[in-house]
């Protein structure tokens, strides 16, 4: 197989969202946050909520085509330094929420993505840094090094930026990004025996990349 990266345009919203939600099947929070949302109301509120990010110019979002089919079969999100008012900002943040999907557990989303907001308590600042905003493969495209592929690609852009990139990341990612120069700031959790998962769920760390 061969696969090749590219920058995702809008177009691409619903494509992404497939992938997004078939990584997340079995993820220990987004299972139980999305436990009585109807599949297709799940994949309509990510690529919806993508949508709305494009007009973003910080936000990029890189995928991986599978050149064989044409097929998108991962991508990874990057935000770069880039001063904006505190009006943008809150406008931005603002817009990710709309249109709840039917059934979505919504205290359990207030605490995940408040969890994956972490970073500025630990220095991340938007106007200097760059910060990663998730690696989606397929599940029968994972273990063929894409994740490897767009960590390095988002890696070399912050490099040639000599910035600092900031993640708040989950369990699957954390050895892939500590062996390409992440370190742990923080460590995150939820008390997801709130909502009928087991205590060893719900963790998630800040890290930083300095540019190398």
């Amino acid at each position: 197989m061969a696969f090749a990266i590219h920058e995702a345009s809008v177009d691409d919203a619903e494509d992404l969202a497939r992938i997004y939600v078939a990584c997340h099947i079995d993820d220990d929070v987004w299972k139980i946050l999305t436990a009585n949302v109807k599949h297709q109301d799940h994949v309509e509120w990510v690529a919806n909520n993508s949508r709305a990010q494009y007009h973003l110019p910080e936000r990029k979002v890189y995928k991986v085509i599978d050149t064989a089919t044409g097929k998108i079969v991962a991508y990874a999100t990057l935000t770069s330094p880039y001063p904006s008012s505190e009006e943008e900002r809150a406008t931005s943040a603002s817009t990710a929420g709309k249109s709840l999907p039917p059934g979505i557990n919504e205290g359990l989303m207030k605490e995940f993505f408040g969890m994956l907001s972490s970073t500025k308590a630990y220095g991340y600042d938007p106007d200097k840094h760059f910060h990663r905003k998730g690696t989606m493969v397929l599940p029968e495209y994972q273990r063929k090094g894409l994740g490897t592929m767009l960590n390095a690609h988002c890696n070399d852009l912050a490099d040639k930026a000599k910035a600092a990139t900031y993640v708040a990341a989950r369990p699957n990612s954390l050895p892939m990004l500590q062996k390409s120069g992440f370190k742990i700031l923080a460590d995150e959790k939820i008390d997801m025996t709130k909502y009928g998962g087991s205590r060893e769920d719900g963790k998630a760390w800040a890290l930083i990349r300095e540019p190398q």
